[in-house]
């Protein structure tokens, strides 16, 4: 789940993925980061927990970005209570998702040799037997006699 979506319809500030992971994880769910983007969460919590912690994170947060008016979906959102408390007091500062790697690993490796990559575009073998005699065959310039 994108963290940076469910914040755009509440109209309030992201919430540091730590705080997010650490409240799941003390609950007792899965959770790791998605390779689509650095805000993105991978989870085997239900949706409505996750509406939980955004619920309770706009009422932890000193100052929330705009007014909320009736029309809005964030009011809708935020006028239901949670049915979880979550509490963000004592999360850490450092990711646990970060710590799940392997201690000096690399998240991307390093290219296998020098000039790695894709190489020349492959062409046809048949055009280049035509113009190149191979060996022992007679030579167009010669005549056999």
């Amino acid at each position: 789940m994108e963290l940076g979506m469910m914040t755009h319809v509440m109209n309030c500030v992201v919430p540091p993925r730590p705080f997010v992971v650490d409240s799941l994880e003390a609950k007792g769910y899965k959770v790791s980061a998605s390779h689509t983007s650095a805000n993105a969460i991978k989870t085997d919590a239900p949706l409505s927990l996750l509406w939980d912690v955004m619920r309770c994170w706009v009422k932890h947060s000193e100052k929330p970005l705009k007014h909320r008016e009736s029309h809005l979906p964030s009011h809708a959102i935020l006028s239901k209570e949670p049915t979880e408390l979550f509490d963000f007091s004592n999360v850490s500062s450092a990711s646990s998702l970060r710590h799940k790697r392997r201690k000096g690993g690399q998240k991307f490796h390093a290219a296998p040799q020098d000039n790695w990559g894709p190489l020349a575009r492959a062409g046809s073998k048949r055009a280049k037997t035509l113009n190149d005699p191979q060996d022992g065959a007679p030579k167009a310039d010669e005549t056999s006699e």
